[in-house]
């Protein structure tokens, strides 16, 4: 089982890793939806702005295995997606959702001190990061028949998803949320839901998610309809050209691991040239497959405590502090 769960978080990072490989082997950027909204704009160059954002994302790994009791004091850009930054929490804890939630409270705790705006992005950013912790939890735990969802038919593969989508509409409640956060991670689960069972998605004017969290949405329930294919998700992130859809692939790596990932990809793909870097705004270079591997490696020793994690006295401190925290 631990061997599964290895191969489980190093497709996750892989998959993350792949996609900006993907989309310039995917070559669609032409074919995107007519409903795009227009305050989302498209990079000049997708796959080197991704590779950008995601090596960003991948770098945290290392700062967290390094220093896993100071990582929540590290700074994140406002501009990016916050679970990309929680990543390493939720795949180090995928088994402990009192975990994640910990982390993620410790990072994102200042709630009274932020504008109204800013609150409201705050719990779209928590919530987020917790569904997505879920699912992750789902799948590098091997829950139910996950491990052969890539083989079963469509009908067998549904009623698995609804059925776990289902008892995580209970989790809110065992999370304790404030209610705004509470209610941002019931939206968000409920339109995952309408949106893996329609299989169709247009954006509504009136909907409580913003345009970019309604395609991450999407591109989540796009990758839990079809593990199978890396290429259909990663597809999901050049359709959309936004880059929150990167939890498309990561979440398609996670649910079957290397095996899933083509080697074709793996093959072409290459660190971002320095010169493209000067360009974007986060200027992290992708690391290497081997370095990549060795990152998703030692979250697995910390899981299974083959290297120590963080320091047990004060990681006992805040579990017992937890819900002083939340109430903040």
């Amino acid at each position: 089982m631990e061997s599964l769960r290895r191969d489980r978080c190093q497709g996750a990072l892989l998959g993350l890793w792949l996609a900006p490989t993907a989309i310039r082997t995917l070559n669609i950027s032409g074919d995107r939806p007519a409903n795009r909204p227009v305050n989302l704009p498209l990079a000049p160059d997708m796959a080197a702005d991704m590779a950008a954002v995601a090596a960003l994302s991948l770098a945290q790994v290392n700062h967290f295995t390094a220093s896993p009791s100071t990582f929540h004091t590290r700074p994140w850009p406002k501009a990016l997606p916050y679970w990309l930054f929680s990543l390493p929490v939720l795949l180090r804890y995928h088994d402990s959702w009192q975990q994640r939630l910990q982390w993620v409270y410790m990072h994102l705790s200042s709630l009274d001190s932020l504008t109204k705006a800013d609150a409201k992005i705050n719990s779209i950013a928590i919530s987020q990061s917790l569904l997505l912790g879920d699912l992750l939890q789902i799948a590098l735990r091997c829950e139910g028949n996950s491990t052969d969802l890539g083989c079963v038919g469509q009908g067998q593969r549904w009623q698995f998803w609804q059925n776990h989508l289902s008892l995580l509409a209970e989790r809110a409640q065992a999370y304790n949320l404030i209610s705004g956060q509470t209610l941002s991670y019931q939206t968000l689960l409920t339109h995952l839901n309408q949106a893996f069972t329609n299989q169709a998605f247009t954006f509504a004017e009136a909907s409580p998610l913003a345009a970019a969290d309604q395609i991450w949405v999407q591109a989540l329930a796009a990758a839990l309809s079809q593990p199978q294919s890396y290429s259909l998700t990663a597809r999901q992130l050049a359709y959309w050209g936004d880059r929150t859809a990167l939890v498309a692939p990561l979440m398609s790596g996670a649910l079957q691991g290397q095996a899933a990932l083509p080697v074709l990809c793996q093959l072409r793909s290459a660190p971002l040239h320095s010169e493209h870097l000067e360009h974007f705004e986060f200027r992290h270079q992708l690391p290497g497959r081997a370095t990549l591997l060795a990152a998703a490696n030692r979250l697995v020793d910390q899981w299974a405590g083959i290297l120590p994690a963080a320091d047990s006295n004060s990681a006992t401190d805040r579990v017992r502090n937890l819900h002083t925290i939340i109430a903040k």
